[in-house]
């Protein structure tokens, strides 16, 4: 026994010892500097950039209305209702507000349908069940806002069941058919990443770190600065923005025209205007000011318009955000985050206000 012990002592106890320093080292030094999204997911120490940024903005709650329940909509009263995702959401992670915030700050009467996983919801298919099963029509609100982030835009459109008999509860986002081919799952990298335990999350920062792990937040170089401190020309952004497809396949075009068919009619037969507003997505936007870009151009939005011949029902975020690009503004997105910054939210709700005055 005495021989055993003195054998550990310089074999196996050395390296619990080093996992534990590194284990210790992670949880003081990097974990609390892995902000918002990307910072989480990638593990990446940004640290609080943001802290004490755009603070008049952000409100103790929503402002707009939010309805839970199909039962919620039915009896809403208000002159939009919003379903979409987590670009929808205020507070769905520090200091993000949403556009529907804003549009409720300008005196636009918005409820916003926030159910249980809301952000795993396929929108499309949120809005056909309600419309379909009664429970949102003229007497609920005069216009419906469907918002989806673009990366999953054309799979929730394709995807919708509709023969369904009750409103959707869960359902996470397909990868578009275009990304078929990809060898890397960014939903397997996320399970991978899900922390267990610190001495688990300690091997994943030290994995990634190293090129040891498939790293699910890509990086460039931009050539101008276009966020804020020590990452003014870095762009992280979500593999998926590339993973998931760049581009509208010629079959899932014609899927996807049948399907908004429907569900604009739907909405008529209801009474109400149907909107579908599509958040573009980081990469997107800062594509064209990436230092030698190493990944494919993304086109949806631009396909998406030619295919819908320039529908004036569906709106660009692209297109309201790029001008503030063009313009040097700063900060349109976290630098650490996949979502609009607070500024980013606000420029689409003030556009938005100004359409439905």
């Amino acid at each position: 026994m005495k021989k055993f012990l003195i054998k550990i002592s310089y074999t196996i106890l050395p390296m619990w010892i080093f996992l534990f320093g590194l284990t210790i080292y992670y949880g003081i030094c990097i974990k609390p500097k892995e902000t918002k999204e990307l910072g989480g997911l990638g593990k990446i120490p940004f640290g609080n950039i943001y802290e004490n940024f755009y603070k008049d903005d952000i409100p103790e709650k929503p402002l707009y209305k939010i309805a839970r329940t199909p039962d919620e909509i039915k009896n809403t009263n208000a002159k939009i209702i919003n379903i979409g995702d987590s670009f929808s959401l205020t507070n769905y992670s520090n200091t993000t507000v949403s556009y529907p915030n804003f549009m409720q700050k300008n005196n636009i009467d918005v409820c916003n349908y926030e159910p249980h996983m809301m952000t795993w919801l396929n929108p499309f298919q949120s809005t056909w069940d309600l419309l379909n099963l009664g429970f949102l029509d003229s007497s609920s609100a005069k216009i419906v806002i469907i918002e989806s982030v673009e990366r999953a835009l054309i799979s929730r459109i394709t995807g919708i069941d509709f023969n369904k008999k009750q409103v959707s509860a869960y359902q996470k986002p397909k990868q578009s058919k275009s990304s078929a081919n990809t060898k890397t799952s960014s939903k397997k990298v996320k399970q991978k990443l899900l922390p267990n335990n610190p001495l688990t999350e300690a091997k994943n920062y030290f994995a990634l770190k190293f090129g040891l792990g498939a790293q699910p937040v890509r990086y460039c170089k931009l050539t101008k600065d276009y966020f804020a401190d020590n990452f003014s020309r870095d762009l992280y952004f979500f593999q998926d923005d590339i993973t998931w497809g760049t581009t509208i396949t010629s079959e899932e075009k014609s899927k996807t025209l049948e399907n908004l068919e429907k569900i604009f009619k739907k909405a008529e037969e209801r009474g109400l205007k149907l909107i579908i507003l599509i958040a573009v997505d980081k990469y997107d936007l800062y594509q064209n000011y990436i230092e030698n870009n190493p990944y494919p151009p993304k086109t949806i939005n631009e396909d998406f318009e030619e295919l819908t011949n320039g529908d004036k029902r569906i709106i660009y975020s692209k297109k309201i955000l790029q001008p503030e690009i063009i313009a040097g503004e700063k900060d349109i997105f976290y630098v650490n985050d996949s979502h609009w910054s607070v500024k980013g939210s606000k420029i689409v709700g003030n556009y938005l206000t100004k359409m439905f005055e």
